[in-house]
C-alpha cells in the first residue's frame, strides 16, 4: 500500500512538473476570437522598463533625430575596426608565412652545415692519414740517411786508413 501511494505521488509530482513548462511569450486566441499574447510577470517587467526608457528618449527627442546618425556612426566605426583587423590579420598571415619560409631556410642551412661538417671530418681524417704517410716516409728517409751516412763514413774512414797505411 505504501509503495502504491509513493508511486502515485511520484507520478503526480512528475506530471505537475511537466505541466508547468509552458513556453512564454505565447499567442492565444480567446473565446471571442481575438488573439492575445501571454507573458510571464518577469517578461512584462522587462518590457515595461524598456518602454520607460524608450519614452524618456522620445521625450528628449534624442531617439528620433540622433539615433539614426549614432547608429550609422557606430556601424561606420565598427566597419573601420573590422577593416583594420582584416589588414592586421593579413599582415600577421604574411608574417607567419615569412617566418615559415625563414624557418625552412634555416633548417636547410643547418642541414648544409651538418653535411659540410661530415665532409670536413672526412677531409681532416684524410689529411691526418696523409700526414702520417709523409711522417713515415720522413722516418724511412732519416733511417736511410743515417744508415747511408754511417756506411759511407765507414767506407771513407776505411779508405782513409787503407791509404794511410800504405
Amino acid at each position: 500500500m505504501k509503495k502504491i501511494i509513493l508511486l502515485l505521488s511520484c507520478i503526480f509530482i512528475f506530471l505537475c512538473s511537466f505541466a508547468q513548462l509552458e513556453e512564454y511569450p505565447k499567442i492565444v486566441t480567446d473565446s471571442v476570437g481575438n488573439k492575445t499574447v501571454i507573458f510571464t510577470l518577469e517578461q512584462v517587467r522587462i518590457i515595461d522598463n524598456k518602454l520607460d526608457i524608450l519614452e524618456l528618449f522620445e521625450q528628449s527627442d534624442n531617439l528620433s533625430s540622433g539615433l539614426d546618425s549614432i547608429c550609422i556612426k557606430v556601424i561606420d566605426d565598427k566597419n573601420n575596426v573590422i577593416a583594420l583587423q582584416d589588414i592586421q590579420i593579413d599582415n600577421l598571415t604574411q608574417s607567419n608565412s615569412l617566418k615559415d619560409e625563414e624557418i625552412d631556410n634555416l633548417n636547410f642551412q643547418i642541414s648544409k652545415y651538418i653535411r659540410n661538417e661530415v665532409l670536413y671530418d672526412k677531409e681532416l681524417k684524410n689529411k691526418d692519414e696523409e700526414i702520417e704517410l709523409h711522417l713515415d716516409k720522413m722516418r724511412d728517409f732519416k733511417k736511410k740517411t743515417i744508415i747511408g751516412g754511417i756506411v759511407g763514413g765507414g767506407i771513407i774512414t776505411g779508405l782513409v786508413i787503407l791509404l794511410l797505411t800504405k
